[in-house]
């Protein structure tokens, strides 16, 4: 019985912050869909290919995620796994930048997560594997980037 409660209570609470905030569907409209990511950046020898078991997947994307600027919607950043390996990680993480809403993007970011980004021993990112990429803004509007390498 306690449990129906507690079900009950939490609906409730979803229903009264929709109808404070507002938020409905009709709040968000789907645009056209727009080509964030391409062919590979990185340079044929970034990572000692050659050393590396595995097969690495050129110019393939994966794990993307995405987050919006709680302070301004029309700015999103979008991280994801550039050249994907078979049994694990990528050769680097790439980000894309929007401020219209995400009809453009510019790749770039200096994440440096990898060798292939311009990670080396000294800055923390002198791995020749990066996975796992996730990004978020805090709440007023600063972005926090991590992954696994």
């Amino acid at each position: 019985m306690r449990h129906k409660h507690l079900g009950t209570a939490a609906a409730a609470v979803v229903i009264a912050l929709v109808s404070v905030t507002g938020i409905s569907a009709a709040s968000f409209m789907l645009g056209p869909l727009v080509q964030v990511s391409g062919t590979s950046p990185f340079a044929a020898d970034c990572d000692n290919h050659g050393d590396q078991t595995g097969t690495a997947f050129l110019n393939s994307e994966v794990e993307p995620w995405i987050d919006v600027n709680p302070t301004n919607p029309l700015r999103m950043i979008g991280v994801w796994q550039q050249d994907r390996w078979s049994n694990g990680g990528s050769r680097g993480l790439l980000a894309g930048v929007t401020t219209d809403g995400g009809a453009s993007w510019v790749i770039g970011g200096d994440l440096k997560t990898s060798l292939c980004t311009g990670g080396t021993p000294s800055n923390g990112g002198g791995y020749q594997r990066a996975t796992d990429p996730w990004v978020t803004f805090g709440p007023t509007g600063i972005a926090y980037q991590l992954s696994l390498s």
